[in-house]
């Protein structure tokens, strides 16, 4: 489990607690290793917790780059 006193000491808000604590239950995340890395992923994917979303504005080259089976030169433009 996580709370909210752990969660500031992080600069992460407590509307997170409930859900983090929910996946770690779902998944089997148990030990305080696996929680950090898992928290310290998450934060990184989305800002400290403040991008929700993707933003999926990619350049052609970098779509090439990414993902070279399924873009080729006609595809990503």
């Amino acid at each position: 489990m996580v709370n909210a006193e752990q969660l500031a000491k992080l600069h992460i808000g407590p509307e997170w607690v409930d859900a983090l604590n929910a996946t770690f239950e779902r998944f089997d995340i148990l030990n305080p290793l696996r929680k950090a890395a898992f928290i310290g992923q998450c934060a990184h994917e989305s800002g400290n917790f403040k991008l929700l979303s993707e933003n999926l504005n990619y350049r052609a080259e970098a779509l090439q780059k990414l993902w070279p089976k399924r873009f080729d030169a006609a595809k990503a433009q």
